[in-house]
């Protein structure tokens, strides 16, 4: 398993901008996630408790600003992670396919085409 990471994550550092993009953006989603209460304690404390319009007006926008920027956050996020994601399975086949084409025609010879494709699957 730790191998099977190792080799994985050699290829998702080829993409680190993708990758610290990507950690960014959770990192983003998570504040704005812990921010959203806070906003909901102020709107009840501070704007419905004592009547006070001009608070919960400007709560109510600052929520609804809170979370339009969750929304997108998480929209990049995941976004990013889908185009890591594709680029590094791009990587990791055309490397399989090298490495196939280098072998030499006596390893086909001795293998089945199932035996192949079981261990290239």
């Amino acid at each position: 398993m730790i191998r099977s990471f190792k080799f994985i994550f050699r290829f998702i550092l080829e993409q680190k901008w993708w990758f610290l993009f990507g950690l960014l953006m959770t990192g983003l989603v998570s504040s704005l996630t812990w921010f959203g209460p806070k906003v909901i304690a102020h709107i009840i404390d501070d704007g419905v408790v004592p009547r006070n319009h001009e608070v919960l007006f400007t709560a109510v926008l600052t929520l609804a600003a809170v979370e339009f920027g969750r929304l997108f956050s998480v929209f990049l996020s995941q976004s990013t992670y889908a185009v890591l994601g594709q680029n590094v399975i791009e990587r990791v086949r055309a490397r399989m396919i090298q490495h196939l084409m280098s072998l030499p025609i006596s390893f086909f010879d001795s293998i089945t085409s199932g035996g192949m494709m079981t261990r290239v699957v």
